[in-house]
């Protein structure tokens, strides 16, 4: 093998297990504003569990950091802190 060759696997290597630490030292649950929004309850039943059946709960199942669930809690994290939306009824504080 060429150096060429053995540069790009040995860097593709580093990346993927770089990528892993980094998620490890992150945590498993990627989905903090969601769980505000929605109660950790229903995060935990709906997304997070073995069988999930909500759309949102396939997704994280089929990998935790894919870009459905972090849009849908990007999206959950401008409803909860932009003060562009507001509740109103039985559910404000």
């Amino acid at each position: 093998m060429n150096k060429a060759v053995k540069l790009l696997i040995v860097t593709s290597a580093v990346g993927l297990i770089g990528s892993w630490i980094i998620r490890a030292f992150i945590g498993r649950n990627r989905v903090k504003n969601l769980e505000k929004l929605l109660g950790e309850e229903w995060v935990k039943n709906e997304m997070i569990c073995d069988q999930p059946k909500h759309f949102l709960g396939r997704w994280y199942k089929k990998s935790a950091d894919n870009p459905i669930t972090r849009y849908a809690d990007e999206l959950a994290d401008f409803i909860l802190n932009s003060g562009s939306v507001k509740c109103v009824g039985a559910l404000q504080e």
